[in-house]
């Protein structure tokens, strides 16, 4: 548009603001910078307008604090507006600021029935609640075999006072779960804050008074059934299975399915879990474990739900985990069209148990040699600057995936290496992983390597207590496991002092015993003997 020249009737239009007048908003702020704005010459008195309150906005966030009190307004010439303070509304929690509360401490309290209660304040306002127990599939017997699978899945269901609609009502807007172990169950809820009351009494009367109906029984039957039509197919599932069969024997507690075998579903009874629960769900056995509860209340609401649970009942089996090693081999068809036809193989030795004193350095190591799969992608954190990721996938660009792996209980564990290929490169495969178990013990770590490895361990560990359902497993294992729950600061010293010396001590320690092998795919002829696996590791590179 061309402008419009000035005339009599429509002069130029200019707008001129005295920087030292009153009623001028940025004057009125008390603003020393009020005398640089100067003259404005907008096209319109709107834009005029606009640059004044933007210049205002400007100078009052900057201007301190007490250019807003009521003598600062009034020796600035500006105008005191008090602030009107509403009412506190009914119900709604006071709020504090951090200063003011206390740090957040694990707290643990024992009922007079022996059941321990621990919880940690999140100061937030969602609960997590979690019943352990001292169970699992390691303390079945022959006969009890996939007991703690159907457990698992009967959880949550109706009791003499609750009907399945009023636990569907009852759990609408929480989080209810089980898991099954092979040394612990877990049931989980996760509600509101006020709604923590409710929680406890929901988790104590299911896991505590289930009707075990028998329609319900048919139900949890066919889930089991369906599932172990799922798990046929899954490799990693029947490489955990292989490796504890393996290393532990069938007849051991760890050796034993965690899934419950085909010919034990029409066996599961209701009178055959009662018989397990009288054994294993005692009062001692138990934690009650919270993380964003009050410690006081929820001891409170505790004793009310789980003050009558038994102090006792008839003996459980608990025979000792004897290390043994073997091999377990399992030719697997995957389902049609997921991808290539892979060989799963992994070679591990016999680690710690969650009381060893040598089980930070363990986890140091496992972090160390790190790995994951041809498609990782990330930082540090995402493991590209571990060993396995550097001198395995790095290198040899058939390798699927080559990844460190430990599995820990109670009083034993295993750990090594696992990885993935096409059939015609596992015995390429295998070397590879035996060749990094044997540098692991005989080449000493670098200083990068070993200080990567504890910060990346202690990155993890408090990156995972964030998260409220993890802080609360945290607890309730230590507690039952332990007897108490480690410190996160003290924790995270072990982690920082852990030193060359002490993983080479452990890996010698570790990797002296015969191995586990476990192998699963559809053509495993090209895996070397297990004979010739234990040969190496005797004898050296040479013997494969």
């Amino acid at each position: 548009r061309q402008r419009r020249r000035p005339s009599p009737r429509h002069p130029a239009r200019r707008v001129v603001r005295d920087n030292t007048d009153a009623r001028n908003p940025v004057r009125r702020a008390g603003a020393p910078e009020a005398a640089s704005l100067g003259r404005y010459r907008p096209r319109s008195v709107m834009a005029a307008r606009r640059g004044l309150a933007a210049a205002a906005r400007a100078t009052r966030s900057a201007a301190p604090a007490r250019a807003f009190s009521k003598e600062a307004g009034a020796e600035s010439g500006g105008v005191y507006r008090p602030v009107t303070v509403l009412p506190e509304l009914p119900g709604l929690p006071v709020l504090k600021p951090a200063r003011d509360l206390a740090a957040p401490t694990t707290k643990v309290t024992t009922l007079s029935n022996g059941l321990r209660v621990a919880s940690e304040e999140t100061y937030g306002q969602v609960a997590s609640i979690a019943l352990f127990v001292d169970a699992g599939s390691r303390y079945e017997t022959p006969e009890e075999s996939g007991v703690c699978h159907m457990l698992e899945t009967m959880a949550f269901k109706t009791t003499p006072t609750r009907t399945a609609d009023d636990i569907r009502d009852e759990t609408e807007g929480q989080s209810v779960f089980a898991a099954a172990a092979r040394d612990s169950m877990m049931y989980r809820v996760e509600a509101l804050r006020d709604g923590l009351e409710g929680a406890v009494d929901l988790l104590a009367d299911t896991v505590l008074n289930p009707t075990l109906s028998e329609e319900e029984m048919e139900e949890a039957r066919a889930v089991v059934a369906f599932q172990l039509e799922d798990v046929a197919t899954n490799p990693d599932t029947h490489m955990q299975e292989n490796l504890l069969t393996a290393g532990f024997g069938a007849a051991s507690p760890l050796g034993r399915p965690l899934i419950c075998p085909p010919h034990q579903i029409e066996r599961m009874t209701p009178q055959l879990l009662r018989s397990y629960m009288a054994k294993a769900y005692t009062a001692p056995r138990m934690v009650l474990a919270g993380a964003g509860v009050d410690h006081d209340r929820f001891v409170e609401l505790a004793e009310r739900s789980f003050g009558g649970v038994a102090a006792s009942g008839p003996a459980m089996p608990d025979t000792p985990d004897t290390y043994v090693g073997g091999d377990k081999r399992t030719t697997l068809q995957p389902p049609p069209g997921l991808g290539a036809d892979y060989v799963h193989l992994a070679v591990c030795f016999p680690s710690l148990g969650w009381s060893d004193p040598d089980i930070v350095p363990i986890c140091v190591l496992d972090t160390l040699l790190g790995g994951g799969s041809s498609f990782s992608a990330g930082g540090p954190g995402k493991g590209m600057y571990t060993r396995l990721y550097l001198e395995v996938l790095n290198r040899f660009g058939w390798v699927e995936s080559a990844s460190a792996f430990s599995l820990h209980f109670n009083h034993a564990g295993l750990t090594g290496l696992y990885g993935t290929a096409l059939p015609a490169n596992a015995r390429s495969l295998l070397g590879v992983l035996m060749a990094h178990l044997r540098l692991t013990a005989e080449r000493r770590v670098t200083e990068a390597e070993l200080s990567r490895a504890r910060n990346q361990l202690r990155g993890a560990v408090m990156l995972n207590l964030e998260r409220r359902g993890v802080l609360c497993e945290d607890i309730g294992r230590q507690v039952l496991t332990l007897g108490a729950r480690e410190d996160p600061e003290a924790l995270c010293a072990k982690i920082e002092a852990v030193t060359a010396d002490d993983l080479t001590r452990i890996a010698q320690r570790v990797f002296g015993h015969p191995p586990t092998v476990s192998v699963v795919g559809p053509d495993i002829s090209q895996v070397p003997s297990y004979e010739e696996i234990a040969a190496f590791f005797k004898r050296g590179p040479d013997a494969l």
